[in-house]
């Protein structure tokens, strides 16, 4: 039986509190989940996140094989492609939950503050326009967040934004489950 969004999204919160602390868990990660893995897949949450190397989805939420369909992108912006494997995921594998995860010291968010957008004209193009506007990094990040999360209203599960911490680890969650359109 597939998990409530609510579920998923407290399942991801401990797993996060165990990464913080220290206390992971590691699940799915041993040899009888990578054959079950291999037959196929039923993740149970979707994250859009950046691709920063410092970010690794399924470490920092305590996961594991086939737990998560992660999509990452510099800016963790919403383009046609990522929004198409957004909908792959929902319609194939039934996953309730879409977490939209910025980061602190994102450095496509920064290069556009810095009016160098020219060198990635299509990520620039999906960044939230408050970006540029916004008094700090910190808030600049929050305010792509927030704009992507915006962006996933339409889709017909919930969809929560996150902002994570590079110096502790943490993951801050902006906003509870969007109820879907």
């Amino acid at each position: 039986m597939k998990e409530t969004p609510a579920e998923v999204l407290k399942r991801l919160k401990e797993g996060n509190a165990r990464f913080v602390h220290g206390t992971l868990e590691h699940p799915n990660r041993c040899a009888e989940s990578k054959e079950k893995s291999a037959l196929g897949q039923s993740p149970s949450a979707i994250i859009l996140g950046c691709s920063d190397s410092r970010v690794p989805v399924e470490i920092i939420f305590d996961q594991g094989l086939g737990d998560l369909f992660v999509i990452r992108v510099a800016g963790g912006v919403l383009g046609d492609l990522e929004r198409e494997s957004i909908l792959f995921a929902v319609e194939m594998f039934g996953c309730p939950l879409i977490v939209a995860l910025g980061h602190e010291n994102c450095g496509a968010v920064q290069a556009m503050r810095d009016g160098k957008g020219d060198k990635v004209p299509t990520i620039a193009r999906h960044l939230s326009p408050g970006v540029k506007t916004a008094a700090t990094l910190e808030e600049a990040v929050n305010e792509n967040v927030r704009h992507v999360v915006e962006k996933l209203k339409e889709m017909p599960v919930e969809v929560v934004g996150a902002v994570y911490e590079l110096s502790s680890g943490k993951v801050n969650f902006l906003n509870g489950p969007a109820s879907p359109q």
